[in-house]
């Protein structure tokens, strides 16, 4: 089912082909954009304080949130492949990110050896 994502004080998903809203989650003050993810498990927001923010589809949770621009984030959208997604800000950079960015620090477990 294809989904329309559109943010302002609330973030909304439309189906479409109906034209009808599936869901609506309150979005933060100054969102700009808002772009689902492929796979429709999580959406990013991005917005006048600097910040992009993902969240839980399912709940509207708030799984991590992210800073880098230098000025307002005024566009997010996620990579057709659903791997990265970028920003295009007001300090006129654009920044791409990773949807699942991985540890670049060793991980400890009590009673085994370090790895990497």
């Amino acid at each position: 089912m294809g989904r329309l994502a559109l943010a302002d004080d609330s973030v909304q998903f439309w189906d479409v082909r109906t034209m009808e809203l599936i869901k609506k989650f309150k979005a933060p003050a100054g969102t700009e954009s808002c772009s689902l993810h492929p796979s429709q498990e999580k959406y990013v927001l991005c917005g006048q304080d600097l910040s992009v923010r993902m969240y839980d589809y399912a709940t509207g949770a708030e799984l991590e949130s992210h800073r880098g621009h230098h000025g307002p984030i005024m566009v997010v959208r996620f990579a057709p492949d659903g791997e990265s997604y970028s920003t295009g800000a007001d300090d006129g950079t654009i920044r791409i990110w990773k949807t699942n960015p991985q540890p670049n620090y060793p991980v400890i477990d009590e009673g085994a050896k370090e790895t990497t």
